[in-house]
């Protein structure tokens, strides 16, 4: 996601399965299959709560 001129990470696996994220992404939330509203908001919420408007 990409807001105004910051860069914005959030990862999405397969059924669970998680790949090993890269180490400057290491804080990005990680949404798992089968996504659900409510997994995906949780994940927006953690990225609002880190400061990212």
């Amino acid at each position: 996601m990409n807001l105004g001129a910051r860069h914005v990470d959030t990862a999405a696996t397969g059924y669970g399965e998680r790949a090993p994220l890269p180490e400057q992404l290491a804080s990005a939330p990680v949404v798992q299959k089968p996504y659900t509203l409510e997994v995906v908001e949780n994940a927006l919420g953690k990225l609002q709560q880190a400061g990212v408007r």
